[in-house]
């Protein structure tokens, strides 16, 4: 939750995937895929003007889904 954005290599199955897809917070490509991989980094380095926008993104979903409270509130409902 640092405000930068994200460049992400995951696995095909991790949720990382559509959790940055959702925040719309940076990019990421699958780790068997190495031509994605690059082309994520080409997209990440082509612009500059849209990261500072993808970092506040990122910031923002976290504090809304992650803050301290809503992950209290969270487990306070399990119990």
């Amino acid at each position: 939750a640092a405000g930068i954005p994200t460049f992400a290599i995951l696995n095909r199955e991790s949720e990382g995937h559509e959790i940055i897809s959702q925040a719309k917070c940076g990019y990421s490509a699958y780790s068997d895929d190495f031509s994605a991989v690059v082309a994520m980094a080409q997209k990440f380095s082509a612009e500059n003007g849209e990261l500072k926008e993808l970092g506040e993104n990122g910031l923002a979903y976290v504090q809304k889904h992650f803050s301290k409270e809503v992950c209290v509130d969270k487990l306070q409902q399990l119990f």
